[in-house]
């Protein structure tokens, strides 16, 4: 439906890359557009135009030709086909779902489910539908990289000379309203900042989504907000990372940037401007994966602002904090634990269940997402 620059294609290509260390792999891409990240993958690829190709029919003949044994969909509309294949063909098969909200009215059902946020898993747990289905918390989903040096360079020379040797927030997301709030909660934290005269200043890295978001961000950020919107600088973005001190990430971007030891920070969906990670509050944070959700029971806003004011002007804290980000990161989200995790998963998960009821309701959400606007 899109050209897919979101964080879970990232996620899936790191799932395969690590998967394939011990087991042959593949992907098919399913819809009207070949999503970009996909040019980054250098394994077998199969395209299925949904107007063209008749997906149903298609996807099976490559299993077949394939001798797959496992169908692993990455979002609940590649499900569709996914759930379809497996009870024709008997081949097992497993769902992930790619963090975000718990759903509302309608999710698939599926034998063997797989979440990436403890919100989700939570939720699931709880549900009735799912009580006889395997559900599987795997968080890990990053593999340390490298940083672009030649990309940061030209980015940093684009800033204005005064903003050059700031304290630098990056936001690495698309410019649209889903991520509208959290923004402005950053922009609302570094204006706070200014007006302590502390030299700060945000960067956003990504597509515009929403004209009216960008104008509306453009004009409360005036003076010490900077846009990088181009293919060059959004293409793998993370890459970038290293031309900032402090990061505001949501799901997979608060990951990267505990890689690289950046300072963290989440949204908060009851406060005005974002909230330093520690600690204390890491657990509350990673339940919600890090997103607009993420609610803190015991929030002392003005202390976890002096928090950062420490940061900032002490070296040694500053130090101390790079250790205990990048610890997050090899004990929660290092994707080298991903082969053995994925491995068992397959293992354990079924062929699914012909529920003419819930194919019925899959299609009709599966039709309503794709079409109607």
């Amino acid at each position: 439906k899109s050209e897919g620059g979101g964080g879970h294609y990232y996620s899936l290509l790191e799932t395969v890359f690590q998967v394939s260390k011990k087991h042959e792999t593949f992907i098919v891409s399913i819809g009207n557009i070949k999503p970009k990240v996909l040019d980054f993958y250098n394994g077998k690829l199969y395209t299925l135009n949904l107007n063209k190709n008749g997906p149903l029919s298609n996807l099976s003949k490559i299993v077949k030709r394939e001798g797959v044994d496992v169908l692993h969909a990455f979002d609940d509309l590649a499900f569709f086909w996914t759930r379809t294949v497996s009870y024709q063909e008997k081949i097992k098969s497993c769902l992930t779902k790619c963090g975000g909200r718990n759903p509302k009215f309608y999710y698939p059902i599926s034998n063997s489910l797989i979440n990436f946020s403890k919100e989700n898993h939570r939720y699931f747990k709880t549900k009735k539908k799912f009580a006889s289905s395997k559900l599987f918390f795997v968080p890990n989903r990053l593999r340390a990289f490298n940083s672009d040096e030649k990309r940061i360079l030209s980015l940093y020379e684009e800033l204005p000379v005064e903003m050059q040797n700031s304290f630098k927030f990056l936001r690495i997301s698309r410019l649209g309203k889903y991520y509208q709030k959290s923004a402005e909660q950053l922009i609302r934290l570094v204006k706070k900042l200014r007006s302590e005269n502390i030299n700060c200043c945000v960067i956003f890295v990504g597509k515009i989504e929403s004209l009216e978001v960008y104008e509306e961000l453009k004009i409360l950020g005036q003076g010490c907000v900077f846009f990088f919107t181009s293919d060059r600088y959004t293409s793998d973005a993370k890459e970038l990372i290293d031309v900032s001190d402090a990061v505001l990430g949501t799901g997979r971007s608060f990951m990267e940037a505990s890689s690289k030891g950046k300072i963290l920070f989440t949204p908060s969906s009851d406060a005005e401007i974002l909230v330093l990670i520690n600690k204390d509050n890491f657990e509350e944070a990673f339940f919600f994966n890090f997103s607009e959700r993420t609610s803190f029971s015991n929030l002392d806003l003005s202390s976890n602002y002096n928090q950062l004011k420490n940061l900032i002007f002490d070296a040694q804290l500053k130090k101390q904090y790079a250790t205990f980000s990048h610890s997050l990161f090899k004990q929660y989200f290092d994707s080298d634990l991903l082969a053995d995790k994925m491995t068992y998963i397959y293992k354990v998960c079924s062929v699914e269940k012909r529920n003419f009821i819930d194919l019925f309701l899959h299609r009709t959400f599966l039709l309503r997402k794709l079409y109607i606007k």
